[in-house]
């Protein structure tokens, strides 16, 4: 027990910074900042990177240390015209897997043109393989946009200590 390390790292907290435009169709969130990435496993640029000997997708969390995460996301799209957001939907998707989601129909008497939505959950990771990407599409006359700030979209997900 006197050598035994407790840690709930590899641990993130991600963020879209810049608003991205996106076609509509499920695609990836592009988070682009972190606050914090304890254990450098958090690939917040454009393409796969080699974060501690693998290689991480982009805009994905692949922790190299097997265990229990708990995960939340938030994830806000928008559209250009008013009123024109017919249908929102989100995923949590490890590998090519999606295994948490929410949607929404917020189109009503009201006129929305910004959407948003969170999830938490617990997720095994295998330490080598297994990643986490959120994937957001939005059925729009306008153009769907992911909207930026530490607040309406986010990654955040650490080790458990079991």
């Amino acid at each position: 027990i006197n050598n035994l390390v407790l840690s709930n790292a590899p641990a993130v907290h991600a963020f879209l910074a810049t608003t991205t435009n996106h076609s509509g169709s499920p695609s990836t969130v592009p988070y682009d900042s972190k606050t914090f990435d304890i254990g450098g496993c958090f690939n917040a640029t454009t393409s796969a990177a080699t974060l501690n000997g693998i290689s991480v997708p982009a805009h994905a969390f692949l922790p190299n240390v097997a265990g229990t995460y708990a995960v939340s996301i938030t994830a806000t799209s928008g559209s250009t015209d008013s009123g024109s957001i017919r249908d929102f939907h989100v995923a949590l998707r490890k590998n090519s897997t999606d295994i948490g989601q929410f949607d929404q129909d917020p189109k009503d008497t009201a006129l929305e043109n910004l959407v948003s939505g969170g999830l938490a959950m617990l997720v095994e990771m295998n330490g080598t393989s297994d990643f986490l990407i959120v994937k957001v599409g939005c059925t729009t006359t306008g153009t769907a946009r992911h909207l930026q700030t530490a607040a309406r979209c986010q990654f955040n997900a650490h080790k458990l200590i079991l």
